[in-house]
């Protein structure tokens, strides 16, 4: 064995990635440069888009070590390979600093690395390095591991730098050791079974007395004095206190049937509580014979079936190939996904009929603006009519692509994507409320500050702007590669959405849309990677897809909603005209939301996140107010209730997953609380002359009656089923709000605090959801002790588990198996104890 420690970093070695680099063949040493404490190392080399080679492809490997970094550097920049004499570049270099070995030829050495077939989808070896000496002292050393293609026309090399810190081997003269063991002499226990092997355990330090530990016959007097008490229970040696169910138990207050039921237990070795003592194993033989006498529980690991998926299912990851060749590389098709840590898998597969959602923020340096990370349009999905292009397979045994169509559209608008410190997020010592102001034209407005007037269809403004078509987008032209322009990253990818077309168990169809811009370098951008399955069909001999917005469909009223899937809501839309139905606008902005707030929690730049069927969700910004805010209360009652409707603005919720937006059926209404009386009890009180309370109050800086929240509840039922399958539909939904009093908190002892400009207050803004299954008959009401939450409480404050206790699933003291047996003994001596007294005769 050859003890080599090989450090990966998130690295794919899958040969197509399926968005993997440019056109030409590149190499590549992973990882990147390290800092390695071992004298021996490996590292992969890799070759990427070997398009013009054929055959295998020799390589030639080498080691250099270099006194100094810089002298390190260069040789990275210009690959030393071929040429093992090399090693300081300097004409007179200067003496080394302390700890680091001057250069010596044949220090580091490389062994033989194994040619790359790809021809054989063999694209990557691994290289293991070696020191050939032992470290004699303490020291650092650059060492340069470089590669070369031999056997190409194209020269291609490249090299990494690996820092050494190593230290000399250190051994142990065991003649030297104070203490000598007989080895021949084995050491004698005493049969724990008569006499207490250990009846101090907390004696561990020989001739020392132990800190606390009373029962150590090396402390004194004066050493317990100093102790803060005894170690208590057996590691204390005292004997551990018995569990209540023990009839030896002390324990008060003892029900009455305790002696009946109580356990008694005795340890004794006659029962076989102890084990023999073993013999003494001197030699391999004596080992060999105990190790044979001995049963051993044998687990074999089920093995794992590795025949190749023939069509897609459910779960199964969506294979990527090369489009236009016939020798095609297949791959995974991977966006960027959060886990649960809340990093972020860059090679999270995307999986069949599985829609995902999901963003990542990143640093942009200048290591990520380059052609092989994430925010390279080569990472993803590329269109298909390109030769040697990435698309997706439609079949797992397909040779060709599906149609795959990539649309590359250019942005300047970074409001969705970067963080701008200075534009969008306002100084934490000033009051921050909603980037919102009410128009100054009230009465447009009512009494709690809602739009009355006609506001019409209004466009979905809460994504951001997709920009235009980038000009080298024609259909055929793959995208340029990030590059580095002055402190901005050009053409870096900002979101990717991929919609997929599929039909059975086959990819028909993908259109993807990849949105580009330039970055400023060391801004925190934050991608966006979406995919969907839109399902597509026949329908009266036209292909279609289940996307009624695009095309006819022909709405079926048994599709129910899946678990997951967004909760479909709009805005009744009426002809103002006869006052009849004409649709639901569906928009993202008159739909259902909750706050989606990023890294500062405001709400001042808090998004809407859309809701999903099924899933619970609590979500809440903040707002920062001062004394002079607090005193408009009028205006922030008003505010905050527009913003609220604003996120929650639907008056209609889809009953089914699939909901025909031209007909009413389709859709329940919105109930929503009425809150007019709140708004209007308190503009009636501050024209009440007599009621000063609360203008005293709020002239200190509190607000009554502010509306801080806002909930959706939302009852849904199993209203049949399809093929097994339970189909859920929505039944009902109500909206309700949350009332709060908001004062200012001054800091304690500093009433003048509040009136300093710039003292803030930190207020919460709430917004939820809850989805509750209606059940089909109403439930059989439980008796308390069953419907409480505490399990402790039994029917008349009886327990049967406490009564038998020995025989129930609570007692654990002894196999389940002996458990059986005393309890048919007991049955058995009960039966009897009836058939021969016959207490029945004396009753009668």
């Amino acid at each position: 064995m050859f003890p080599y420690v090989f450090i990966l970093l998130s690295f794919a070695i899958d040969q197509s990635h399926s968005q993997a680099g440019t056109n030409a063949p590149r190499l590549a040493l992973y990882p990147p440069p390290f800092t390695t404490t071992s004298t021996r190392f490996g590292l992969l080399v890799v070759i990427t888009n070997p398009n013009a080679t054929t055959g295998a492809i020799s390589l030639q490997c080498q080691a250099n070590l270099f006194s100094f970094i810089s002298n390190a550097q260069n040789a990275v920049n210009n690959p030393p390979c071929g040429n093992p004499s090399i090693i300081a570049t300097t004409a007179a270099p200067p003496t080394p600093g302390p700890g680091v070995t001057a250069p010596t030829a044949g220090d580091w050495g490389v062994l033989e690395v194994q040619a790359l077939q790809p021809d054989q989808q063999i694209y990557h070896q691994p290289v293991k390095v070696s020191r050939n000496v032992a470290a004699t002292e303490s020291v650092r050393e650059y060492v340069v591991v470089s590669c070369c293609t031999v056997t190409l026309t194209q020269n291609l090399q490249v090299a990494t730098l690996v820092v050494a810190d190593l230290s000399r081997n250190r051994t142990v003269n065991w003649d030297q050791a104070a203490a000598r063991v007989n080895f021949d002499t084995g050491t004698a226990y005493q049969n724990p079974a008569f006499v207490n092997i250990s009846p101090c355990p907390c004696d561990i330090t020989q001739n020392a007395c132990d800190m606390d530990c009373c029962c150590d016959n090396d402390c004194t007097a004066s050493d317990t004095s100093s102790f803060r008490g005894c170690i208590s229970g057996l590691p204390g040696g005292q004997a551990a206190p018995y569990p209540e169910y023990y009839c030896k138990s002390a324990h008060v207050p003892k029900e009455d049937w305790f002696p009946l039921m109580c356990v008694e237990r005795e340890y004794n070795a006659l029962i076989g509580f102890y084990y023999a003592a073993s013999t003494t194993i001197r030699n391999s033989e004596a080992l060999d014979n105990k190790v044979a006498s001995e049963s051993f529980y044998s687990y074999s690991r089920p093995s794992l079936s590795t025949s190749q998926t023939t069509v897609y299912k459910k779960g199964t990851s969506v294979k990527s190939i090369t489009a236009g060749v016939a020798a095609r590389r297949v791959g995974t098709v991977v966006l960027p996904q959060r886990i649960l840590s809340g990093q972020c898998l860059t090679t999270a597969p995307v999986r069949y009929l599985e829609d995902q959602q999901s963003d990542c923020t990143f640093s942009l340096t200048r290591d990520l603006c380059s052609s092989d990370s994430i925010f390279s349009g080569y990472f993803y999905l590329q269109p298909s009519s390109i030769p040697l292009a990435f698309a997706v397979q439609g079949s797992p045994t397909d040779d060709n692509a599906a149609e795959t169509n990539v649309s590359y559209f250019c942005t300047s608008d970074f409001s969705g994507y970067v963080k701008n410190s200075s534009a969008t997020i306002p100084n934490v010592t000033t009051s921050t409320f909603f980037n919102f102001a009410l128009p100054s034209d009230t009465a447009c407005l009512d009494v709690c500050g809602n739009y009355i007037c006609e506001e019409g269809v209004i466009t979905d403004t809460t994504e951001p702007t997709r920009g235009t078509r980038c000009p080298f987008d024609n259909g055929s032209t793959l995208p340029p590669v990030p590059n580095i322009n002055g402190n901005t990253c050009e053409n870096a990818v900002l979101d990717v959405k991929y919609e997929f077309q599929w039909k059975g168990t086959r990819i028909v169809k993908v259109d993807a849309t990849v949105i580009l811009g330039n970055i400023p370098l060391l801004a925190e951008v934050t991608q966006r990677y979406e995919a969907k399955f839109n399902h597509q069909y026949v329908a009266n001999g036209t292909v279609a897809s289940d996307n009624y917005r695009n095309v006819t469909t022909t709405y079926d009223r048994s599709t129910g909603y899946d678990f997951g899937k967004p909760l479909q809501s709009g805005m009744e839309i009426i002809n103002q005209t006869d006052n009849t139905f004409m649709y639901v606008n569906t928009n993202r902005s008159q739909q259902m939301a909750v706050w989606d707030t990023g890294a500062d929690g405001l709400c001042f730049n808090a998004g809407r996140r859309q809701i999903e069927f099924g899933n619970d969700v609590f979500s809440s910004c903040f707002v920062k107010l001062s004394l002079q805010d607090l005193n408009n209360c009028s205006n922030i009652r008003k505010t905050l209730v527009n913003r609220l409707n604003n996120l929650m603005k639907a008056d209609k919720i889809g009953r089914l997953g699939n909901n025909n937006y031209l007909n009413s059926a389709y859709w329940i209404n919105v109930a929503r609380e009425d809150i007019s009386a709140e708004c209007t009890g308190y503009l009636a009180s501050l024209d009440d002359a007599t009621n000063n309370s609360r203008l005293s109050y709020e002239a200190r800086g509190l607000c009554v009656d502010i509306i801080s929240g806002i909930h959706l509840d939302v009852m849904y039922a199993v209203t049949g089923k399809l093929n097994a399958t339970p189909i859920y539909e929505v039944i009902g939904s109500r909206i309700s709000y949350v009332k709060s009093e908001w004062q200012l908190k001054c800091p304690k002892g500093e009433t003048n605090a509040c009136n300093t400009p710039g003292f803030v207050d930190t207020f919460e803004v709430t917004s939820s959801v809850r989805f509750t299954l209606v059940p089909g008959n109403t439930p059989e009401r439980l008796p308390r002790y069953q419907d409480s939450k505490y399990k402790d409480i039994c029917s008349q404050d009886v327990c049967w588990e406490a009564f038998i206790y020995p025989i129930s699933s609570y007692y654990e003291g002894v196999d389940k198996d002996q458990v059986l047996v005393q309890v048919l003994l007991i049955i058995v001596i009960l039966i009897g104890f009836l058939v021969f007294l016959r207490p029945w005769w004396y009753i009668i």
